[in-house]
């Protein structure tokens, strides 16, 4: 996905008379881009580079289809919480046999 954007900015010299007198404009061109392959970031970097781009940022890694990851979670954080109830209910002499209650706080997936 290619996404280009331009932003204009009035450049304003607040030392002259009158005061807040706009003496130029800047132009900025922003363009996002989508890369499924990983592997081809490096090369679309060199690309964006030697197209003469002078300045790269906000790079983002997000996940498309996070359901599957989700349930992936769940199942972990399910099995982690009965193996810790369990060693707890060793400890004090005693046996897990149901789920009384379950929280469930999924929010939204920050990757960092």
């Amino acid at each position: 996905m290619f996404k280009p954007h331009l932003l204009t900015y009035s450049q304003r010299d607040f030392r002259r008379d009158p005061p807040d007198q706009i003496v130029g404009f800047q132009v900025s061109n922003i363009i996002s881009v989508a890369i499924r392959n990983m592997s081809r970031v490096g090369e679309i970097l060199q690309a964006a580079i030697q197209a003469r781009a002078n300045k790269i940022s906000g790079i983002n890694f997000t996940v498309e289809d996070t359901v599957k990851l989700k349930e992936r979670a769940r199942v972990k954080a399910v099995k982690d919480a009965r193996k810790k109830a369990e060693s707890i209910a060793e400890i004090l002499d005693v046996k897990v046999r149901k789920v009384i209650s379950l929280n469930d706080t999924s929010g939204k997936i920050i990757l960092q």
